[in-house]
């Protein structure tokens, strides 16, 4: 499997595609399931998961790991993102508290399973904030493979100061969400959906919802995070 030295086109995206929900006055149905427009993004509910898709364009798969204690109302995400329907998934984890030693690998534990460590050559890292660490897409398809009949996932790390730092993830509604984005990629891309930005006699959103933040950071799309 080859080395990614950077996160590319990962590292402009991210915070939109991360973005979670934002109920919206526009809704639709896209591949049997209901859906809200938001910011001219496609977004599904489901369970511990919110599956986004920019159309023609990438999807992103999320969850968040809530920790009152960070400044935005939780500290971690984790998720899956591919650029186009015929692509590969890649897994990615967000540490919104601080950097992590991508040189001293990570690793995941699903369940009560044994842990499974990932060398340090397949995880690329976004150098500032947000902190994005991307896993690579071969070793991203056995982490599917374990997580989708699962039920919880953890990661484990050290910090940039050589801390040891974990995060856990409900799994709950993972194998929903990815079935969901299997369609809708292909929909949205050949335009077979009539699911639409709204127009601008709609407004774009009704406000945040309750406990959910509206950005994993911070920020409005296009907002500089520096």
């Amino acid at each position: 499997m080859r080395r990614r030295t950077s996160p590319g086109p990962f590292a402009v995206t991210l915070p939109a595609l991360l973005a979670a929900a934002v109920p919206s006055a526009s809704a639709a149905e896209v591949c049997g399931q209901d859906v809200q427009l938001a910011r001219g993004n496609v977004k599904f509910h489901s369970r511990d998961f919110t599956a986004t898709c920019q159309p023609g364009g990438a999807c992103a798969i999320i969850t968040h790991r809530l920790d009152r204690a960070a400044p935005l109302g939780f500290s971690h995400l984790f998720g899956f993102r591919r650029e186009t329907s015929d692509g590969r998934w890649q897994a990615v984890l967000v540490d919104e508290m601080g950097a992590a030693d991508t040189a001293a690998g990570f690793s995941f534990v699903v369940d009560k399973n044994k842990p499974a460590p990932v060398p340090a050559n397949l995880v690329a890292g976004a150098g500032e904030k947000p902190y994005g660490y991307y896993l690579d897409a071969g070793l991203t398809e056995l982490v599917l493979a374990e997580a989708k009949p699962a039920n919880s996932i953890e990661w484990r790390y050290k910090s940039a100061s050589g801390e040891a730092r974990a995060a856990s993830f409900s799994l709950i509604g993972l194998t929903d969400a990815l079935a969901w984005t299997n369609c809708a990629q292909g929909q949205l891309t050949s335009a077979k959906s009539d699911a639409v930005a709204p127009g601008e006699d709609e407004p774009e959103d009704s406000g945040p919802e309750e406990g959910v933040p509206v950005s994993p950071d911070g920020r409005e799309e296009g907002e500089d995070g520096q």
